[in-house]
């Protein structure tokens, strides 16, 4: 998914909820401006998904990086895995979800949103000051599912057997390559992990900054083992009822011409969650519902899919 705003929107103020941690540094020691994450997931909590990495067939080794030992600063092989971009995704060649912003020029200055996650956000805050220069504030946001692997037993609880995350930092560097370090904090929990950073220029005399603001929302997800559609009339007699297959291109269901409402109903381990949605909410602008589901690999990661619902068309 990507998402693109033109540099020179202004006036747009968004408030978002969640830890940050502000960060001094602006990128990597090489100059790569910081864009984002791209976070993997782990069963093993201990491992928590850092070697990944190295097993990557984008990894490739760029220069040297200085490290602080007992016998002072030692230079050693830096190693970066390289995005390979294709329609609009980036591949680093290994299981994750990524999140992150990127920046063109063609036919005007613009920036994306690339992600893969659920509930996928950019807002934009610019404030443009004659002669005091101009800032801009990108915050993007979106949402990880973690939940029982496809082996877990009748016992399997979060706390105790889940696994855990790695958010590799993702970098831009000055000719637009996009590639991730080692670098990046490891987490064993759900909620918001948040990071920002700010850059700042000066150009004839006038000096720009731009702050992009990165948080992840984690999240637990059952694992689905049977989606039901049932479609009812205007008296809640039951017109027909369907369980649809478990993939991420979910069919459409197209509604009876005398379906009044419909009820969702996602079974799992966890019991199950219904959804009830209403033909006389459909408007013509929106003349579908659409409902989310969540799908987890055989580790556990989740994919946030769409069912859309088509109601008759009653407009006279």
């Amino acid at each position: 998914m990507r998402r693109r705003l033109a540099l020179l929107l202004a006036g747009l103020l968004f408030v978002l909820t969640g830890c940050s941690l502000a960060q001094p540094e602006a990128g990597d020691s090489s100059g790569g401006r910081f864009a984002g994450f791209f976070v993997v997931y782990d069963t093993d909590r201990k491992n928590c998904g850092r070697g990944r990495i190295y097993s990557s067939p984008n990894l490739i080794t760029q220069g040297e990086k200085m490290l602080d030992t007992d016998f002072g600063k030692v230079g050693v092989p830096r190693n970066i895995v390289v995005g390979e971009e294709k329609d609009g995704k980036y591949s680093f060649g290994i299981e994750g979800r990524s999140l992150f912003l990127i920046h063109g020029s063609d036919p005007v200055p613009f920036c994306d949103t690339v992600s893969d996650m659920a509930d996928s956000q950019l807002h934009q805050e610019a404030e443009f000051n004659e002669g005091k220069g101009d800032t801009v504030t990108y915050r993007i946001s979106g949402t990880v599912y973690i939940g029982p692997p496809a082996d877990a037993g009748p016992d399997w609880q979060w706390y105790n057997d889940g696994g855990g995350m790695t958010f590799f930092r993702v970098y831009e560097a000055s000719d637009g390559t996009v590639y991730l370090d080692d670098s990046g904090n490891s987490s064993n929990g759900l909620g918001a992990y948040s990071e920002n950073r700010t850059f700042s220029k000066i150009t004839n005399g006038k000096m720009t900054s731009e702050t992009i603001e990165v948080t992840v929302n984690a999240e637990y997800a059952p694992r689905l083992e049977k989606l039901t559609v049932s479609q009812f009339d205007g008296s809640n007699t039951l017109l027909q009822s369907d369980d649809l297959a478990l993939r991420e291109n979910l069919p459409e269901v197209e509604c009876l011409p005398e379906t009044a409402w419909v009820l969702v109903e996602e079974q799992s381990a966890d019991g199950t969650a219904r959804t009830a949605y209403s033909a006389s909410d459909v408007t013509e602008e929106e003349p579908e519902a659409r409902h989310t589901v969540v799908l987890l690999d055989k580790d556990g990661l989740g994919t946030a899919a769409e069912l859309c619902i088509r109601f008759p068309d009653r407009r006279a």
